[in-house]
């Protein structure tokens, strides 16, 4: 909970591609622990029938006070600033963003791979450009296994060799 400008704000936290497999989960266990989550998906990748499961696991305040989604794509800059200005309207505060949004496919990236650099590359620096407009300083970013050396043996990690091998791996 923060105090800016003199005005209550309520922390909420902003989930990039929260309706794709990995971002749902993530959605789903932060509303479980009582966050407020706003996603903002273009559904290229996936369905907003997946918040449809939530019902059976959440109850319907749960979700209908804290849960939005926004339909946009994050090389849409002015829709970023929208959600950000929205949302302080609304006497919460942005300060933390996890960020699963992209395209995920190796065989799509080697047959159009400027799209990759664009959907992956340029939406992650618009949502880094509004971040920093709006002093959000928190990023949890959801890269990819791909982006790591093939050739190693045994559990990868963060310290493990980078050595991305496909268009979509560089633009993890």
């Amino acid at each position: 909970k923060l105090i800016k400008n003199q005005f209550y704000f309520m922390a909420t936290i902003l989930l990039t591609g929260g309706s794709g497999y990995v971002g749902s989960h993530i959605a789903l266990n932060l509303l479980k622990k009582n966050f407020s989550v706003i996603i903002f998906d273009s559904f290229t990748n996936s369905s907003n029938k997946v918040f449809d499961n939530f019902h059976k696991v959440l109850g319907e305040d749960i979700i209908h006070e804290n849960l939005k989604v926004y339909k946009g794509d994050l090389r849409q800059e002015d829709k970023l600033e929208k959600l950000f200005k929205d949302v302080n309207n609304q006497g919460r505060y942005l300060d933390t963003v996890i960020h699963c949004a992209g395209l995920k496919s190796v065989n799509a990236s080697y047959l159009n791979p400027l799209n990759y650099w664009d959907v992956n590359v340029r939406g992650t620096i618009n949502l880094l450009r509004i971040m920093k407009k709006f002093s959000c300083k928190k990023l949890i970013f959801s890269s990819s296994a791909t982006v790591y050396d093939p050739t190693q043996l045994g559990l990868l990690n963060e310290k493990s060799k980078l050595k991305p091998h496909n268009p979509y791996a560089n633009t993890k």
